[in-house]
């Protein structure tokens, strides 16, 4: 888990958790996230782009992660149904010889009315379990509008408990493991008073069921507000984290810097407004 937090960040299909309105469609959103850039100091990377979002007006048509390995990028393509609901993601893998390597996979998503229950992925070839997985299925559980958990069934569980103000104020990740399970649990103890990070990525629920590619989302809580202090236990060991935000005239997040883990690390966000 540290290794995946120092490669892209903490803070990795699809809509902004925001208890009021669970489908959170993109036509209501005014703040988009563009950018997320690498920002450590001295680290090789400054400045660098790790993921970009293409938009169409307010709605997201790419993402780009410029962070999928050290020579490969991943791109992947969203598509709408008659209802302006993502149905299908397309992934393309560049530069040349990947781009026809076998690689690509699509997703499929069903919805059950507004919401999503279940993405269906082909030929996940590069995916956080290691090998080629034909026909990965996710799952979604939701309560009173709150995703509560995601699953790959024995693979993956992530469940997600939230507060009274909607803040996602604990997540247990476990990875079935044919030897022992693996827990890693997280609990956000203090927060701002800022609009969370994921609450300006339509689509939301793509990137954190994807960790190998998009890690930053996958711990970003995607709640009310950006957590400030969280206490994070792998197994025998414990990290107290803390988070120190930058804002913009947004009030979002634009620079975040964490420490806590074997290292602190830090990233900048870009927003466009629509």
């Amino acid at each position: 888990m540290k290794n995946s937090l120092s490669l892209l960040f903490i803070a990795m299909l699809f809509f902004t958790a925001c208890k009021k309105n669970a489908t959170n469609q993109p036509k209501s959103q005014s703040v988009l996230l563009s950018k997320i850039i690498y920002a450590t100091p001295n680290a090789s990377n400054y400045g660098q782009t790790a993921i970009e979002f293409v938009y169409n007006g307010t709605q997201l048509t790419k993402a780009i992660c410029y962070a999928y390995s050290a020579t490969v990028t991943q791109t992947a393509n969203f598509s709408y149904n008659s209802q302006g609901q993502p149905n299908v993601i397309t992934f393309d893998y560049s530069p040349a010889p990947f781009e026809n390597s076998g690689f690509d996979s699509m997703a499929v998503f069903s919805y059950n009315g507004n919401v999503i229950d279940s993405m269906n992925v082909t030929n996940a070839t590069l995916t956080p379990f290691g090998s080629s997985q034909e026909n990965v299925n996710y799952t979604f559980t939701y309560l009173n509008n709150n995703l509560i958990n995601w699953s790959v069934p024995t693979h993956v569980d992530h469940n997600y408990t939230f507060d009274a103000n909607g803040n996602n104020i604990e997540e247990t990740y476990i990875t079935h493991d044919p030897n022992n399970d693996i827990i890693e649990t997280t609990n956000n103890i203090t927060f701002d008073n800022h609009p969370a990070i994921a609450q300006s990525i339509p689509y939301w629920k793509y990137f954190i069921t994807n960790p190998y590619y998009y890690s930053f989302l996958l711990y970003t809580p995607f709640g009310t507000n950006n957590v400030v202090t969280s206490v994070v236990q792998e197994g025998a060991n414990t990290y107290n984290v803390a988070y120190s935000y930058e804002y913009n005239s947004y009030g979002y997040p634009s620079e975040v810097t964490v420490n806590g883990f074997t290292s602190s690390f830090s990233y900048q966000f870009e927003y466009i407004t629509n």
